[in-house]
């Protein structure tokens, strides 16, 4: 039985799941780890072993699809985060750094165990962000690979004249 599964059967009505995102891009300033529903924010545990402090911020996480298959996303809208997102967005656009799409890594904590991943870490991209004046939203999916029939991925550092496509 997986940590989702025995999270849902076997857990007391007292403890609650743990959504954490984290957004990566080679070009921010540094990685920026949200959680959605502990307001004092928290320290977990990652698959390297290493402690990762996560900051509250007021956000909405809506499931996109059905984990097992490959239109699965999430729907994030983020509170006053936005504002700190658009700098990102000016440093990857002063940097040439629009050919690499952000990264959103989520992972489910149990609330009385910070260790144990219960679900994730899902690692989706960000195609687009949108911004309001009361924050951002995104929606993260999972990668789009687009093979040949030699399995060879086509990238834009392979084949630049591809840029223009996407």
């Amino acid at each position: 039985m997986s940590e989702y599964s025995r999270f849902f059967l076997n857990s007391k009505s007292s403890v609650v799941l743990v959504e954490c995102l984290e957004l990566l891009h080679s070009e921010f300033s540094t990685p920026h780890r949200v959680v959605r529903n502990v307001t004092a924010g928290v320290t977990v545990t990652h698959e390297d072993e290493a402690f990762y402090n996560y900051v509250y911020y007021p956000l909405q996480i809506r499931q996109k699809g059905s984990l097992d298959n490959l239109d699965y996303g999430l729907s994030v809208q983020i509170g006053d985060l936005g504002g700190l997102l658009q700098d990102e967005l000016d440093l990857i656009a002063i940097n040439d750094g629009f050919g690499e799409k952000p990264v959103c890594k989520f992972r489910q904590y149990r609330s009385d165990d910070l260790t144990t991943i219960v679900n994730g870490p899902l690692i989706l991209e960000v195609n687009e962000l949108g911004f309001t004046k009361e924050g951002a939203q995104f929606e993260p999916v999972a990668p789009y690979r687009n093979v040949s029939s030699t399995g060879r991925l086509y990238t834009i550092t392979d084949f630049p004249m591809i840029k223009g496509l996407l």
